[in-house]
Formats: C-alpha cells, sequence, structure tokens
C-alpha cells in the first residue's frame, strides 16, 4: 500500500463535510483522519493473516450471510 495515497480523501472529505466541518477546522480533522488509514488497513491486514493460519478467530461466509435455503 502506497502511504499518502489518497485513495480514500473523497470518501474522508465527504464525510467531513457532511458533519458540518468547514474552513481549518475541515484540514485538521481531514489530516488527522487520513493519517488513521494506513494503521487501521494494517491491522485488517495483520487479523487477516491470523485468520487465514487459523490462528485467530474468524467468521465463514455462511456464517455471515446464512446457507441459501431453496
Amino acid at each position: 500500500m502506497r502511504e499518502g495515497g489518497g485513495e480514500f480523501d473523497e470518501q474522508i472529505l465527504a464525510d467531513l463535510i457532511s458533519q458540518g466541518l468547514s474552513g481549518q477546522e475541515l484540514l485538521a480533522k481531514f489530516k488527522e483522519t487520513r493519517r488513521q488509514i494506513r494503521p487501521a488497513v494494517e491491522r485488517l491486514l495483520d487479523e487477516a493473516r491470523l485468520a487465514a493460519d487459523g490462528k485467530a478467530l474468524f467468521s465463514t461466509y455462511e456464517d455471515v450471510f446464512g446457507t441459501e435455503d431453496k
């Protein structure tokens, strides 16, 4: 994953604007939120690796969506 790639910038801005932020407050919150993206994704990847190795709890497709009964 690239550092500061901006993949989530539009979603972050839309969310912050919907919260009524603007000006310097918007800019500060945007920067803060953007810095949190990479660590969050890295935690998700670590969790996925552990689940794939059977070392962490995980849910199957059926656990999440149930089984399709016809």
